[in-house]
């Protein structure tokens, strides 16, 4: 179960010299679920289920924005600013949102190196569950609009958000259910215990490859 995450942090390097939010979200799982594979292998049947999010599609709107001038510049979905260099353009959101689609990109390219294996990798989108992976979210509206607001905020997200059990559903359900290897359900995108769409755009295979390439050169030492 692929599941750390960080959300919309300002501009942080790790020590590798990595932006935190891809280095967290996304090549972390992709190390951890490379050096379990010969462990998975031997256990089989097996599955990987990594959490992303509904952010992943936040690229994909974006661009369509875009493309009627309602925005200048829709967020990169490509990976080619990983460090220092991703500065300059850096936005929390569209950082945790290329760290999300990054892990729809990964769970689909694993599962073609897959197929052949008794091995099971799809993501999922939790939904908005009441923890405090917002936290950076919260206090930017706090510093920007105030305490009040800040408040207001987080009664709504009471109100509105799932509970870490309620959210764990379908991550459980990827991770157990008999359905996932009775139907052979690989590389797949699931909301609520149920296939939803890739985005679309940007779930080609092309990008899915060049993010595993680049993975794999980052964590090579590791390896």
């Amino acid at each position: 179960m692929n599941n750390a995450g960080i959300m919309a942090n300002p501009f942080s390097l790790t020590v590798d010299k990595l932006e935190s939010q891809f280095a967290t979200n996304h090549l972390g799982h992709f190390l951890l679920t490379k050096l379990l594979l010969p462990e998975l292998e031997a256990s089989a049947p097996a599955r990987v289920v990594t959490v992303t999010s509904a952010a992943a599609h936040f690229p994909e709107m974006m661009a369509k924005l875009e493309m009627f001038g309602l925005v200048d510049a829709a967020p990169a979905a490509d990976f080619d600013k990983l460090g220092q260099d991703y500065e300059a353009d850096y936005h929390p959101f569209k950082a945790y949102a290329r760290s999300k689609l990054a892990n729809v990109l990964f769970t689909r390219a694993l599962a073609r190196r897959l197929s052949d294996k008794h091995i099971f990798a799809n993501s999922c989108h939790p939904g908005g569950i009441m923890t405090n992976l917002p936290k950076h979210v919260q206090k930017s509206t706090e510093d920007s609009m105030g305490k009040g607001w800040r408040y207001y905020m987080d009664e709504l997200m009471q109100l509105v958000m799932l509970t870490p059990p309620r959210g764990a559903v379908t991550q459980l359900y990827l991770a157990s259910s008999p359905d996932i290897e009775e139907k052979g359900i690989r590389g797949q995108y699931f909301r609520n215990q149920a296939i939803h769409a890739n985005p679309p755009k940007f779930s080609t295979e092309e990008l899915e490859e060049k993010l595993w390439n680049i993975s794999e050169k980052l964590v090579a030492e590791y390896l």
